[in-house]
């Protein structure tokens, strides 16, 4: 009896050991899944779709290569694919992996082409063109959604201004940067990278590559607005202008957009002082015609009007027209009807004073002002003010 236990026990252990043996065979299980990886991975790599939809393909055969190797290890699928004798979709193992990296970033073009854009910028050389593209790749951003990623962008072009060995250039690039980061509301930053910028601009040597560079700095300093840092910075421009811009033509026209700054910034008192440093009486009409143009948007128009009449002298006859009649076209917006009619008068007796009876800015004058009269419902003034342009 006791032999005969002893035997079913035996029997019972064989038994137990065959049904674990084959349950634990994990070959099959290793092969179908290298089946459908490589089958997944045949369809992404014939496949005419987008690269997004390719790499979620792979994506799938990763997975199912990466189950391969971590829960079937032993089994001998993995063994020769870890080894290199066996390939997927004639792919190593290796290649398989880092095939993953180029996919995810043709994926990411492919959902966003500024992805695209900055692997191609990337691949330039020249620092000046590589800043100049990184930082019109940063304004096309979503400048709230995507702050990281611009800012990202703009500490890399600044990197690469830096090393940008001709000056005016280099000048240029930290202006664009400083520009970007004042959009991105970095007003410090930018105040710093510009301050930088003007620190250079005593090392240039051609007067007008000194009259650009000002330029960008100063374009750059509008977006800022006026702030403590900026109005430090304007304050450095003057010496700079007068000093190394020694020449009749480009002097001018820095102490125009000096003033034209200011004006934006809506430091008008700084304004009109640099306005009156301007020897040649076209750049100073133009840039008084700024001035009293930014008090007429911002709706000061008793402001405008002072400028106009206080400073009547330093105005153009056609900028003088022009300015009046922006401050009339306000007072008829809003129902200032007289004080309008009184405007668009003196606007009148203005043009019929200029010299050259056939100017053609005299007669541009008369017409503008002829659509005004209409405008107030005065037509048959606008029909003699028209005949004077006519016969201009």
């Amino acid at each position: 009896m006791i032999k005969y236990a002893r035997l079913m026990d035996a029997l019972l252990l064989i038994s137990f050991s065959i049904f674990f043996a084959c349950s634990t065979d994990i070959n099959p299980k290793a092969n179908e899944l290298y089946v459908a990886a490589s089958k997944i991975l045949d369809e992404a790599k014939n496949s005419t779709n987008n690269y997004m939809e390719t790499f979620q393909l792979y994506a799938k055969a990763r997975q199912k290569i990466d189950t391969i190797i971590q829960r079937y290890s032993s089994s001998n699928i993995a063994v020769s694919l870890m080894s290199g004798q066996s390939k997927i979709s004639n792919l190593t193992l290796e290649e398989f992996k880092t095939l993953e990296h180029s996919l995810k970033y043709l994926a990411d073009c492919d959902t966003n082409p500024l992805t695209c854009a900055v692997l191609l910028a990337n691949k330039i050389n020249d620092p000046f063109l590589l800043s100049s593209s990184l930082i019109t790749i940063a304004d096309a951003y979503d400048y709230v959604k995507y702050e990281r990623k611009v800012i990202g962008l703009l500490s890399q072009a600044y990197n690469s201004a830096l090393h940008i060995t001709d000056e005016k250039n280099r000048i240029e690039s930290l202006s664009g940067v400083a520009e970007s980061y004042a959009k991105l509301g970095k007003t410090e930053k930018a105040t710093r990278i510009l301050s930088e910028a003007l620190n250079i601009v005593s090392s240039l040597e051609d007067i007008a590559h000194i009259s650009n560079s000002l330029r960008y700095i100063l374009s750059a300093c509008e977006k800022i607005g006026g702030t403590e840092g900026i109005l430090a910075l304007l304050s450095r421009m003057y010496p700079t202008v007068f000093l190394l811009i020694n020449d009749d033509f480009y002097k001018p026209i820095s102490f125009y957009e000096l003033a034209c700054t200011y004006t934006e910034i809506e430091q008008f008192d700084r304004a009109i002082q640099t306005a009156l440093c301007i020897a040649d009486e076209i750049w100073m009409s133009a840039a008084f015609s700024r001035i009293s143009d930014k008090y007429v948007s911002s709706n000061q128009l008793e402001k405008a009007l002072e400028i106009a009449t206080k400073f009547s002298k330093k105005f153009s006859a056609s900028d003088k027209i022009k300015n009046v009649i922006l401050i009339a076209d306000k007072y008829l917006e809003s129902g200032q009807n007289t004080k309008a009619s009184n405007l668009v008068f003196q606007a009148l007796e203005i043009a019929n004073s200029m010299e050259g009876q056939n100017s053609r800015e005299k007669v541009e004058a008369l017409t503008n002002i002829s659509d005004k009269y209409i405008l107030m419902g005065d037509k048959e003034k606008a029909s003699e003010v028209l005949l004077l342009a006519l016969g201009s």
